[in-house]
């Protein structure tokens, strides 16, 4: 098969893929309001509460690997466009580590964030840095030690942004180091499905950014760098949103569910 049928053979299983992802969003959205509806139930047993905790852990952890299959055939196609607009990144990147300080604490993570400036306004897509963000985090969690430390590091250029996220996890094999963010490849031939770092550098590129691994060996943990070139806009109106709203009500959630196992 040549390269050309190869993508084309691809870009039609997406196709489909979606069409399926897109009959499965109507179930999965009454699941999750029945869900709802539950825990505001009286008198709830210990176990009819730990029932519903294990239904929506699951059920975060499907739309994790919906959201992906979903975004992938978006950038296959070329349709996943960024929604840029003015915001703080320093506020941004300095909630998401607080945000999942609740996931860390489960394996008694240490997670630290520090920047060179208190504020800092570029113009980004918010939800894809988000997504970004909490991807490699969701990754500095799961394959870190007991009572290990990540590190979390914003640096103004002034011509330029550079997120470091810094662990003392498990860390790679170097071999692995040129194909972790080609799709399906892991860093462990087993945990994940191999595509949340490829739409991880996809999305880098729709923001006009990079992103490398640094110092990386086995049982030194691993550091990665996302580099952001510093722009504003003169007009803040919002573009058409490709994203999911309901997703992004739950993007903390959806990309940690690996990390509530």
């Amino acid at each position: 098969m040549s390269d050309l049928e190869h993508n084309q053979d691809d870009e039609y299983k997406f196709i489909y893929y979606e069409n399926v992802i897109h009959d499965i969003k109507t179930p999965m959205s009454i699941i999750y309001s029945n869900l709802q509806l539950l825990e505001l139930s009286q008198n709830l047993s210990k176990e009819d509460i730990e029932n519903i905790q294990s239904i929506k852990k699951n059920w975060y952890r499907i739309m994790k690997s919906i959201t992906d299959v979903s975004d992938i055939s978006k950038i296959t196609k070329g349709s996943l466009l960024p929604n840029i607009r003015n915001c703080d990144i320093v506020f941004l990147v300095e909630s998401i580590a607080k945000n999942i300080k609740s996931f860390a604490d489960r394996k008694n993570i240490n997670v630290n964030f520090k920047s060179n400036v208190s504020k800092k306004i570029i113009a980004t897509d918010k939800d894809m840095l988000e997504r970004i963000l909490l991807n490699l985090l969701s990754n500095s969690i799961k394959f870190n030690k007991i009572n290990g430390s990540i590190f979390i590091t914003l640096k103004d250029y002034k011509n330029y942004i550079q997120i470091h996220i810094k662990d003392t996890g498990i860390g790679m094999d170097e071999k692995y180091v040129d194909l972790i963010f080609n799709r399906y490849i892991t860093s462990d031939n087993k945990l994940g499905s191999g595509i949340g770092l490829s739409i991880v550098i996809e999305l880098v590129r729709l923001l006009k950014g990079s992103i490398e691994i640094a110092n990386t060996k086995i049982g030194v943990g691993t550091e990665f760098i996302i580099t952001l070139p510093f722009k504003l806009l003169s007009d803040n109106k919002e573009t058409d949103k490709l994203y999911d709203d309901f997703y992004n009500d739950n993007i903390v959630q959806i990309e940690l569910s690996d990390d509530y196992y």
